[in-house]
């Protein structure tokens, strides 16, 4: 199929599609195009190259959420600042293994880890 065909077909579909999907209101039918031509002429995202290519579906496309019409790279980063974002929140380092675990309940060193003394675990215990 040539290349002229190819694209025609595609922007023909995918105004139908993006018309069925926002077909209640003029308005978001042309943010969403504005977005979605802003995102199709961007080099960064490829999203034109994978559907002529036949690798991203035009209905795909349409359904995709705003956010996600950012490039691969972009989201990869995103994600990594939102994860720091978090950590930084969270201000402290959570342990690896239960032996960095500190409470104020008394503990006994066993040879199969740590667990709590019988005397705090049984109000019942005595201690003679």
């Amino acid at each position: 199929m040539d290349i002229t065909v190819r694209r025609i077909s595609a922007a023909t579909k995918y105004e139908q599609c993006l018309f069925k999907k926002n077909s209640h209101s003029l308005n978001a039918y042309k943010l969403r195009f504005r977005k979605d031509l802003t995102a199709l002429k961007s080099s960064k995202t490829e999203f034109a190259l994978d559907i002529l290519a036949g690798e991203l579906d035009i209905d795909d496309f349409v359904s995709f959420d705003e956010k996600d019409l950012i490039s691969k790279k972009q989201q990869a980063k995103d994600s990594e600042l939102l994860d720091s974002e978090l950590k930084n929140k969270m201000g402290k380092q959570f342990p690896t293994n239960i032996n960095q675990i500190k409470n104020q309940n008394v503990f006994v060193g066993e040879k199969w880890g740590i667990s709590e003394s019988a005397a705090k675990i049984d109000p019942d215990f005595d201690v003679e």
